[in-house]
């Protein structure tokens, strides 16, 4: 499941989105309704979460501040904003954050649930080209130990002319002499 958390000090916002959302039917846990960025940022500094749902202006630490948070700290966090202000200026600054989706106030259950759904979607590919890098990285470095290995073995077997050992060795950045 993806991790999911509300930003907003708006607390009928916050409950609304909680409520109305189908955050199983889409694929998602929502772990916490935060009141605002402070007390998000303690809470991603604690727990795991894919996907981070915030109102921009709230007190201590608005939206914008926790997208900045979010980007250097754990920039794989897909950043959704909500909104009421439809501000340019609000737009580029979450653009240099890579928010994923800038969303207008009021925002239907319909609207948000689509743009989970694509979230969702973004976040199970980068997962899986994860895992195969993962799986390409390991069997590279069981590769690298076997060639090293049959490197080693061609030198105590004495089947390989010393040049060409001392080639293949340092191929395979060993150096013996």
């Amino acid at each position: 499941m993806i991790k999911a958390i509300v930003v907003d000090d708006e607390i009928l916002t916050r409950e609304g989105i909680s409520a109305n959302v189908p955050w199983e039917k889409l694929g998602y846990e929502l772990a916490a309704a935060c009141a605002d960025g402070r007390e998000a940022q303690a809470y991603v500094k604690e727990h795991e979460v894919d996907v981070v749902l915030t109102d921009i202006c709230m007190p201590y630490m608005d939206g914008l501040q926790l997208s900045e948070f979010l980007y250097r700290e754990y920039p794989q966090i897909k950043i959704i904003i909500f909104s009421g202000y439809d501000e340019f200026e609000y737009a580029k600054q979450a653009l240099k954050y890579q928010v994923t989706e800038y969303l207008l106030k009021p925002v239907t259950a319909f609207e948000l649930s689509d743009v989970l759904l694509q979230v969702g979607e973004k976040i199970s590919e980068q997962k899986k080209k994860d895992e195969r890098i993962g799986k390409m990285s390991t069997t590279y470095h069981r590769n690298h130990l076997l060639v090293r290995s049959n490197a080693l073995m061609s030198l105590v077997m004495g089947d390989k002319t010393r040049e060409e050992n001392d080639r293949e060795l340092e191929d395979v950045g060993i150096t013996l002499w």
